[in-house]
């Protein structure tokens, strides 16, 4: 029973500082990149991370497609 209680009032004081952690930094990111809903500048590696990926997915497919 000393356990469930130890576990119960330090629990929630962990997932407060955690989550109060997690939204500083998400806070912080939004302050340095405001309105960053996308990152245009990763869209070229994007586009090459599909085109190699589609690349390596022909060498499995059959050759009668």
């Amino acid at each position: 029973m000393r356990d469930i209680k130890t576990y119960l009032s330090v629990a929630p004081v962990l997932s407060t500082l955690w989550f109060g952690a997690l939204a500083g930094l998400l806070i912080e990111i939004n302050r340095l990149f405001p309105d960053a809903l996308s990152f245009p500048h990763l869209g070229s590696l994007g586009k090459r991370i599909k085109l190699a990926l589609a690349n390596s997915l022909m060498h499995y497919l059959p050759s009668t497609l």
